[in-house]
């Protein structure tokens, strides 16, 4: 026969969800950290603190990266790759959609994805002496990053 079950009292599983589910992902993180949630926003508040989102408040509890290692990958890559590489990179970053904060990764390196722009806007205007600003910069970057 078989042998009475010792362990406490469950209501159910929780089934797998892969890490590219995005919002159900964290949901299931926060469902197996925090004890006893009464509704969605229990879920959410962290130390007293609302947060917007699920992957928010798992950022919060601290489990999840802080991203350094996708600034690290394109770092690493830029010493032999070219700027439309990192940028076709930093694309495939976004559509695996495992970047917590997607911000502080842009932030962090957007002059690396817009080195040849320079160049080029200096090239379609026939003036070597063409200057952007950083916003100007981010922003034909961001339209690159619209083609891929």
């Amino acid at each position: 026969m078989g042998k009475k079950r010792t362990s406490a009292f469950a209501i159910g599983r929780i089934f797998f969800v892969p890490p590219g589910s995005s919002e159900q992902y964290y949901f299931r993180l926060l469902l197996n950290v925090i004890k006893g949630p009464k509704s969605y926003e229990d879920l959410k508040k962290i130390n007293g603190r609302d947060h917007k989102t699920f992957r928010d408040a798992c950022y919060a509890l601290g489990l999840l990266d802080d991203d350094k290692e996708y600034v690290d990958a394109i770092v690493e890559a830029s010493n032999w790759g070219m700027s439309s590489y990192l940028r076709q990179l930093f694309s495939m970053l976004l559509l695996s959609n495992s970047i917590s904060h997607l911000e502080s990764v842009w932030q962090a390196s957007w002059h690396l994805l817009s080195k040849d722009i320079h160049h080029e806007e200096r090239t379609i205007l026939n003036n070597p002496e063409a200057d952007l600003t950083d916003d100007e910069l981010k922003n034909r970057c961001l339209q690159k990053l619209e083609t891929f």
